[in-house]
This record gives C-alpha cells, sequence and structure tokens, in this order.
C-alpha cells in the first residue's frame, strides 16, 4: 500500500474498490496486468483485471472510487480463494453471527467463508459482522495479512476449508468459527474489545429503537394505535415492498414534520424520515439532520452506516456531496428489513410499485426542503411516462433515458397529456429494492442529486416496474409553461 502523500498512510481513510483490487492483483495474484496508459486513469488496468480474473464478480460497488463495506471486501476475498459454496457451511456460520440474518442473500457465501476463516471478524463485543460498514486502510492491511497467510497456508482453491485451527465449544454446545492464527479483531471505537466483559444487556434493543420528529417520541415495536394517537391520521397509507403498508406523516410540512412507519398486523415494524427535525441514537449518540459522519465508526467517510440491535437495525444514509451529511435515516426490525426480490424469492404487484413510488414523491421531497428547494406536486402525467418508460425498459431489455423506439423523455411526457414544457428531467435506475434504496442511490451520484434539487421543477410522477429479478425506477420531473 502506498501512502496518501507527505508521508501519510491515513489509517482512518477508507478504502475504494479500485485501490483494493489493486493491493490484491499486486501482491497476491499471479495475473498478467496490461501496460498504464497515461491517457487513462491509474486504476483501469486493475479494473480490467479484476473483471478478467472475476475478482470483481458480485461486489457491485457504486463506482471504482467507492468505499468498500465489509460484505463486499468479503467478496473480493472470497473471489480470490474461489471460496466454497456450500449452503449447509454458510448456514451453520452464519446462525453463529449475532446480525447473520441481516447478510443480503448475495454475499452469504463470501460473508461465512470470510469469517469462518478469520480474514474477517466480528466488529463488535458480540462478535456482529456490521457489514454496512466502511473498511479503513489500517483494517485494509491486517485484512491482507490474514489473506496472505491463508494462501500461503490453503492456496486457492475449489473447495476452501471451513478454516485453520482447532473448533472451540460453542455457548449452545456447538462450535465456533476458529480464530485464524496470530490475529486480533478490530473494534468499533467506543465498543468494548472482545476480550473484555461485554457491557450489561439493558433491554434497550429489544424495546424498538426510538426516532424523534419534532420533539415526539416514536418507537420500533409501538401499536398502530399508540402511533395514531401520537402523530394523528396518517397523510396518506401506501401499499409496500414488504409484508406491511407504509403510514405517511407530515407532508404538509416536509422540513420539520415528515416521517413514514412500516405497518403490519397493527404494529409498527419499520420507521423512516428524512426531514430536517428527526433525530436518532447511534452507538450511545444522538444523531440528526446534518451531522457529519466524523465521530462514527472509524471517522469513516460512509455513504450508509448501520447499527444492529439485538431484534432490530438502525441504518443512516449520508449525502457524500455534501460533505457526507446525514439526511435520512431508518430504524426497523430486522426481519423486516429487506426483502431479496431480487433472489427470486419475492414477487411484487403493481400496487406494491405504485406505493413504493408514492413514497419516493415524499423522500425526493423531504430532501428538497431539507436543501432549501420547494416540495413538489405529484403529476399523473409524469407518472403515467415514468411507469411506461420503467416498464419498456424491463420488457425489452435496456437501461437508456431514451426508449427503444428513440423517444425522448420531452416525447413521452408530452405524449401522456403534461401541456407546454418548459424544464423537464428524468432520473432513472436498475437493481435496487424499494423507495429508500434507490432514493439513497439517487442522493449518492452528483448528477441525479442535482436534477432531483433543481428549483426549476414543479412537479413530479415516479414509476417502479419488476419482474423476476430484474427491477427498474424512473422518476420525472417537469415544469408548464408559464408556472
Amino acid at each position: 500500500m502506498n501512502g496518501v502523500g507527505g508521508g501519510l498512510f491515513d489509517p482512518e481513510s477508507s478504502v475504494t474498490e479500485a485501490q483494493f483490487y489493486a493491493m490484491l492483483l499486486r501482491t497476491l495474484s499471479d495475473v498478467s496486468l496490461g501496460s498504464y496508459d497515461p491517457g487513462t486513469v491509474w486504476y483501469d488496468v486493475y479494473l480490467a483485471a479484476a473483471a478478467e480474473t472475476g475478482l470483481s464478480d458480485g461486489v457491485y460497488a457504486l463506482s471504482p472510487d467507492t468505499p468498500l463495506n465489509r460484505f463486499q471486501m468479503a467478496q473480493v476475498m472470497f473471489n480470490l480463494v474461489r471460496g466454497p459454496r456450500d449452503e449447509e457451511h454458510a448456514a451453520e456460520v452464519l446462525a453463529l453471527i449475532p446480525d447473520g440474518t441481516a447478510v443480503p442473500e448475495g454475499y452469504r457465501y463470501a460473508v461465512a467463508f470470510a469469517y469462518s476463516a478469520g480474514l474477517i471478524r466480528g466488529m463488535d463485543a458480540a462478535g456482529s459482522f456490521l457489514g454496512d460498514l466502511p473498511m479503513t486502510r489500517a483494517q485494509a492491511a491486517a485484512v491482507w495479512c490474514r489473506l496472505a497467510d491463508y494462501l500461503a497456508e490453503f492456496g486457492a482453491n475449489d473447495e476452501a476449508p471451513d478454516g485453520p485451527g482447532a473448533e472451540e465449544p460453542g455457548p449452545d454446545g456447538g462450535t465456533t468459527p476458529p480464530a485464524f492464527p496470530g490475529t486480533e479483531d478490530l473494534i468499533v471505537p467506543g465498543n468494548p474489545r472482545r476480550d473484555e466483559p461485554a457491557p450489561a444487556d439493558t433491554g434497550e434493543n429489544l424495546s424498538g429503537k426510538v426516532l424523534t420528529v419534532n420533539g415526539s417520541n416514536y418507537r420500533v415495536g409501538m401499536t398502530e394505535e399508540d402511533l395514531t394517537a401520537l402523530a394523528g391520521k396518517p397523510d396518506e397509507i401506501l401499499e409496500a415492498f414488504g409484508d406491511y403498508r407504509w403510514y405517511v406523516f407530515g407532508t404538509g410540512d416536509y422540513e420539520r414534520s415528515f416521517f413514514a412507519a412500516g405497518v403490519t398486523e397493527g404494529r409498527v415494524v419499520l420507521l423512516l424520515s428524512a426531514g430536517k427535525a428527526f433525530s436518532v441514537d447511534y452507538l450511545g449518540a444522538p444523531q440528526t439532520w446534518g451531522s457529519t459522519v466524523g465521530g462514527l465508526p472509524h471517522g469513516s467517510q460512509a455513504e450508509k452506516v448501520t447499527e444492529e440491535g439485538a431484534a432490530d437495525s438502525t441504518t443512516l444514509f449520508f449525502d457524500r456531496n455534501n460533505g457526507y451529511a446525514l439526511f435520512m435515516v431508518l430504524a426497523a426490525e430486522k426481519q423486516y428489513l429487506r426483502i431479496p426480490f431480487y433472489a427470486g424469492t419475492f414477487s411484487v404487484t403493481a400496487e406494491e410499485c405504485e406505493g413504493e413510488a408514492r413514497l419516493i414523491l415524499h423522500l425526493v421531497n423531504a430532501t428538497r426542503a431539507g436543501y432549501g428547494a420547494a416540495p413538489l406536486a405529484w403529476d399523473p402525467a409524469a407518472a403515467e411516462a415514468a411507469l411506461l418508460h420503467a416498464e419498456d425498459m424491463t420488457r425489452l431489455n435496456y437501461f437508456s433515458h431514451d426508449s427503444a423506439d428513440g423517444r425522448t423523455l420531452k416525447d413521452r411526457l408530452l405524449a401522456a397529456g403534461t401541456g407546454t414544457l418548459s424544464a423537464w428531467g428524468e432520473n432513472i435506475a436498475s437493481g435496487h429494492w424499494g423507495a429508500v434504496e434507490v432514493h439513497a442511490a439517487w442522493i449518492a451520484s452528483s448528477g441525479h442529486r442535482e436534477n432531483l434539487l433543481k428549483d426549476c421543477y414543479t412537479r413530479f410522477g415516479a414509476g417502479i416496474s419488476v419482474s423476476g429479478t430484474v427491477s427498474n425506477y424512473v422518476e420525472d420531473f417537469y415544469t408548464l409553461m408559464g408556472e
């Protein structure tokens, strides 16, 4: 690993996708790298080699300059050693990890292998994996040493062993993944090390995470009756991508009052806000809209970090294009956090797509309010144009602002009956799960974010198309002449 200049190593900075490929390909792979072309970006040779060797398979980073999280780093190492795709082994290992049920389907084999082989271990006293956290340069250096030791002893193979070392009895009489010799766990600052006594369980996690909005406290796990007694009648109830419905509140004042609650069987299982007046506890400290990532785990520059409780999970979303300032929070009971329709195990209805599209409107307006832009009005013509384009991309398997038949956004809006336009714009996305995830992705992209926050727009519509493992999202903005 090279320094960052000025003789500095900068151990707490995050490691990007391109940087990690470079670390491994320079030293732990015999692949032949292409020659560097001064007219290209420095990492092009590494990206090409990573694609050729399968090192980047299943990583899904937003860009080569995006910091890798722990899930993604595990996937890269799994690809390098050609780890085992053994579902029984993966299930056994993940069952031993406190947050193993939260591991996304696509990373199950990688996390199970990396954890059991001791390449990446727990981040807190309980041994939670915390896969959404970014990896720092110091951690990446430690991981590299473990991986080098592993390869020296076992090599890359098709049937990697469960991990070196003798198995030790677990608390339930089973076995825990063996430790990798000569290494120490990496610990989130502020949490106890694994060789120190864990703090007493106060039961706070079991009682549900509290989200404060405009001075009122809402708790995951509260009853629907208590929710509406505190917040009033919801402005809108929306079908959702999951076994719950979104109750939307505070749309008359997105900046100070907006939040949404996922409700099922008379109980709140999710809480979401993107307005300026929310507050939530994270690792023992209150976090509010505009908080910066400094002081969170490792002082890292993360777009998303997650704290796992005993029964719930809290995810903070940061705006990388505004100094990594906090702009959205989602607290949820773990089993409702993410449904992997992309793995073919979940299907959605037209009503659920419409509900998530309406939630996109509210997230857009709350984000606009935070940055001083006026809210947009839901427009049926824009919604129709957006939905038809999303369905067209899904049906014909393409991804473009221009339709397969050559029509532009303006053509589609006019065909939907908008009238004479003075301004129009569009964001599209593919492969995401629901309104929260796709909105976070658009905010992470400078161009999409700029489009979303433009003052010149007054009207909005969104459409979602999901078929099997394919999902396409479209949000359309426009203003009529004279508005």
